[in-house]
């Protein structure tokens, strides 16, 4: 789910989510209440409303599965009647139509309810009453299909289509032919690691060659380099010490920004033993280490590599255990973990220890504000002392001079 500030909630829906209930409490929990989960106005489905009031789109995508889709929430929010962006999961939306509507107030209408359908004006291009109202799925294939019930023919509508799934038949004979579908025509993992993308109804086969691309591995290869680097020159900024103005950054002398570095050297200076053929190290790629522990890429040293060895390539990278992918995986893990990395750990006793020093602040300021009030009191009592010692002293001088007088 990504809310209108752009922040992103990963809502895990298990073997352990039961109820609809479960779902909306585990939305809630994940969101933080920058969106929140209820259940819809018409009390048949999920509606989610984005709380961040951002400038982005209020949005939900599947990262694997289809529970979003199967619960309709799958897709982009639209502005509800209180101004807030909404995906409203329920099955079935209803609008009431008056005599007095216009096309584009019915499309209003319909839209704002935020479902899996909107309404559109359409130009049919006729000298009498060329504007029509168009109903399209936010969905395409079977997932958007729809049925728009008008029991008294007000909209008159007609032409209404069936939402359908492309159908992908791989294999040239019965015997080894099987189907696949989509909502879309993309289909992923037709075969092992090869996804298509059809363009057409075919008539017949289509034979497909497939071959390595080593431009697109190269560039997963240079994407590393440089996201490698990035964060070593943010953690550098983070950590530096500036000699001229004697100042240090923000998470100088920190031990888990410093245990990021080391880390990322041991990274770059990776040896995998357990890899196949000749490519070892990121050295063997034409990948060295240059100052400040940057990483460098030699592209014709790369190509190389991926022309001459590129089984070896992919091996160095994904071998099970000890390839450079799985030892970063671990490195990952081993900062990132929420129950155990060293980031959140840190992160937790940073949290834990300014809880501890708010508390402190909050006993002080309300020991203070106690001293202040004794000592308003103490104050005020003195002046009361103070005030009736001078009637007495006013009063024994008056008597003085009437004990003169009387003389």
């Amino acid at each position: 789910i990504t809310d209108s500030s752009g922040a992103q909630s990963i809502v895990t829906v298990s073997s352990t989510t039961k109820t609809v209930g479960d779902v909306i409490d585990a939305i809630n929990l994940a969101t933080g209440g920058t969106v929140t989960a209820q259940l819809s106005r018409s009390g048949d489905g999920i509606e989610l409303v984005d709380q961040a009031a951002g400038a982005g789109t209020l949005s939900v995508a599947e990262i694997s599965g289809k529970t979003a889709t199967e619960l309709k929430l799958f897709g982009s929010g639209v502005v509800g009647g209180d101004g807030k962006q909404v995906i409203d999961g329920r099955r079935v939306l209803t609008i009431d139509v008056l005599a007095t509507d216009t096309v584009n107030g019915v499309i209003a209408k319909l839209n704002s309810q935020g479902g899996r359908v909107r309404g559109a004006a359409v130009n049919t291009g006729s000298l009498v009453s060329p504007v029509k109202l168009g109903f399209n799925a936010t969905f395409s294939g079977s997932r958007g299909d729809f049925v728009v019930e008008d029991p008294n023919n007000v909209l008159g509508v007609e032409d209404a289509a069936v939402g359908k799934d492309a159908v992908l038949r791989v294999g040239n004979t019965n015997s080894n032919a099987y189907f696949l579908t989509s909502p879309t025509n993309n289909f992923n993992n037709v075969v092992t690691a090869v996804d298509v993308s059809i363009k057409a109804v075919g008539s017949s086969p289509t034979s497909v060659t497939i071959s390595r691309n080593n431009a697109s591995i190269s560039q997963v290869v240079s994407d590393f380099v440089t996201g490698f680097n990035s964060v070593l020159t943010t953690v550098g900024t983070l950590t530096a010490f500036n000699t001229a103005t004697n100042t240090r950054a923000i998470l100088q002398g920190e031990a888990a920004a410093l245990r990021i570095q080391t880390s990322l050297s041991t990274i770059a200076n990776y040896r995998n033993s357990g890899a196949t053929g000749d490519i070892r190290s990121l050295g063997d790629l034409g990948i060295t280490v240059t100052t400040g522990g940057q990483l460098e890429i030699d592209s014709t040293k790369l190509n190389d590599a991926l022309t001459a060895s590129p089984d070896s390539v992919v091996a160095f990278f994904t071998t099970d255990k000890t390839g450079l992918g799985k030892q970063l995986e671990a490195l990952t893990k081993s900062l990132t973990d929420s129950i155990d990395g060293s980031l959140t750990t840190t992160t937790k006793s940073l949290e834990s220890t300014a809880t501890t020093l708010t508390g402190q602040i909050g006993r002080i300021d309300t020991r203070l504000g106690l001293r202040r009030q004794r000592l308003t009191l103490q104050f005020s009592k003195l002046e009361t002392i103070l005030n009736t010692l001078q009637s007495q002293g006013n009063a024994l001088t008056s008597f003085t001079e009437q004990l003169k007088n009387s003389k």
